[in-house]
């Protein structure tokens, strides 16, 4: 195991919240990763602890404290700290308290923080990179994105305003109602995707690359559900596709759905976002009376 400190020497005097890290922004990170492909190795990234970014912080200082996230058990814990007492705390005579909340600090203004009681301080990553198929190590699958649904895209709308604007909301007064307790109109709609004749033939054509049907549902209605646009690594977790194969199965599923050649599925300029162009599905599907 080698252990690197870039990350941690930038709490000093370094923004570490406005840095792009990459392999070549973590010294020696680089070189040790083509040692390890050299080698066949398995490569485990992972961290001792987590740090906080310097964000208008509230300094709060102690008698003889110099440390800005941990300080001695007395005076007792305030709002925005805690109590951690026990055989593993090692310092303050085995009982300290810490802050939970990112903008407390007990010393002297720096551009990050760790040792708090903090979300972003106690969570480390754990990332597991091979060369080879996942299958070489015994137990292991591959992972979707770890990224929360928030993380680069918006909440999910309660009712896909997409959807909205071709769906009534209510009946006029020589309509009937809908029936209650079908299927909401994203279902409606990826079934009839799913059971059309151009779909069909669509699969016929792609042969042993078209991807089974469970994955075109869940990527179509992921994306209905955050009416068409999604980041790729939302879309991935959102429908269950492992990281490391998102390029491969969304390459497979715009070949099934672009009839012709036409974009119904699409990467964005910004080549990180799915676009589904519902418009042209509901066309080249012919799902016009489709809910």
């Amino acid at each position: 195991g080698v252990a690197l400190n870039t990350v941690d020497d930038t709490l000093h005097h370094t923004d570490p919240g406005g840095t792009t890290w990459t392999l070549e922004q973590v010294q020696h990170l680089a070189p040790l990763i083509d040692a390890a492909r050299a080698a066949d190795r398995v490569v485990v990234l992972t961290s001792d602890h987590g740090h906080v970014v310097e964000r208008g912080s509230t300094h709060t200082p102690y008698a003889g404290v110099s440390s800005p996230r941990w300080r001695p058990a007395s005076p007792t814990a305030a709002f925005g700290e805690v109590l951690l007492s026990g055989p593993r705390v090692l310092l303050g005579g085995g009982s300290v308290v810490l802050p939970w909340r990112e903008d407390l600090r007990y010393a002297a203004k720096c551009a990050g923080y760790h040792g708090g009681a903090s979300a972003a301080e106690v969570t480390i990553p754990l990332t597991v990179h091979v060369r080879g198929t996942v299958s070489e190590l015994a137990g292991w699958v591959p992972a979707t994105p770890a990224e929360p649904a928030w993380w680069l895209s918006p909440l999910a709308p309660s009712r896909p305003t997409l959807l909205s604007a071709q769906t009534p909301v209510a009946p006029t007064l020589f309509e009937t109602a809908p029936p209650s307790g079908g299927p909401d109109p994203v279902t409606a709609l990826v079934d009839a995707l799913v059971g059309c004749a151009v779909y069909a033939d669509q699969r016929r054509r792609a042969g042993r690359t078209a991807p089974d049907d469970a994955r075109v549902r869940a990527v179509i209605g992921a994306l209905l559900r955050h009416d068409g646009r999604l980041h790729e690594t939302t879309l991935a977790a959102a429908a269950d596709i492992p990281a490391m194969r998102l390029r491969n199965v969304l390459a497979a599923v715009r070949k099934l759905l672009n009839v012709e050649g036409y974009d119904v599925l699409a990467l964005d300029p910004d080549q990180v976002t799915v676009v589904l162009d519902l418009p042209l599905l509901r066309e080249q599907f012919r799902l016009e009376a489709a809910s």
